[in-house]
């Protein structure tokens, strides 16, 4: 399963769902008490977002996972946060790869919260004390779950979609963002991971600067915002185009479903 996120009460939502569902925790959640006792209940898996070294073998370990509940054996599927953390819910950012990566079904899902005084996503603020805001507050969060159809990648949809990445999974990551962003009415944007990385680190005193959407942003010695034009910006922009404009799709993609020739018309 895939999932957008925007805070805790998704988890809730998702735990009771009638798919009975695990995560990839964070890997430093596995010695946490309780916490670590309700994640290996759901025959969760953890990642260690670290140590890149891991990221391979990690995603390797998904994969094998996705095969095992196809094949029918008695694990609970796994829901995966593919924008790779919370956002405020408003849009669907770009996905990453370890949900796609295999070319496997998967059951897309998205979620709706009530609007409250703060935002779910504690981007700013330890865990400790969002957890005392989000108690203080004295609201009652209603988070719904929507459950979409299972979608399984076919070749036709790697032929009809190739301009929507240079990898398999890059197309087939697309292919489901959009259905999720056509059913939610939650607009794709493709704002990358690091800019949001950036303001946390920036709002939170870990960084003197931020650089986001070509501006640098920091403070003077008044403590007064400045904002300034980012020179490398327009430079870095060019170079990308540049890099994605001279590779090309691959198609070495094989038939995992009967039903493998079908293709869902909307996408």
């Amino acid at each position: 399963m895939v999932c957008n996120h925007s805070g805790i009460t998704d988890i809730f939502c998702l735990v009771s769902c009638p798919l009975n569902t695990g995560f990839c925790a964070k890997a430093e959640f596995r010695n946490v008490p309780v916490l670590s006792w309700a994640i290996n209940g759901l025959q969760s898996q953890y990642l260690d977002r670290v140590d890149r070294a891991k990221a391979d073998s990690q995603i390797e370990g998904i994969m094998k996972r996705q095969i095992k509940c196809e094949e029918g054996e008695d694990w609970n599927p796994i829901t995966i946060f593919p924008e790779g953390s919370t956002t405020n819910g408003t849009h669907i950012l770009k996905f990453k790869k370890g949900a796609f990566k295999s070319m496997r079904t998967i059951i897309p899902c998205y979620v709706k919260t009530s609007p409250r005084f703060f935002n779910q996503a504690w981007e700013c603020l330890d865990f400790g004390h969002y957890l005392t805001l989000m108690i203080c507050s004295m609201n009652i969060w209603t988070t719904k779950l929507y459950i979409m159809p299972e979608f399984t990648p076919t070749l036709k949809m790697l032929e009809l979609h190739a301009d929507k990445g240079l990898e398999e999974w890059e197309i087939y990551a697309e292919c489901i963002r959009e259905a999720m962003s056509k059913a939610s009415g939650k607009p794709m944007l493709d704002q990358p991971l690091r800019e949001k990385v950036a303001y946390d680190k920036f709002m939170t005193g870990d960084k003197k600067q931020m650089k986001v959407g070509g501006k640098i942003f920091s403070f003077d010695k008044h403590e007064n915002g400045v904002i300034e034009d980012d020179p490398d910006h327009e430079k870095h922009d060019l170079e990308s185009k540049s890099s994605r404009g001279s590779k090309k799709t691959k198609t070495s993609f094989k038939h995992n479903s009967k039903d493998s020739e079908e293709i869902v018309k909307d996408i």
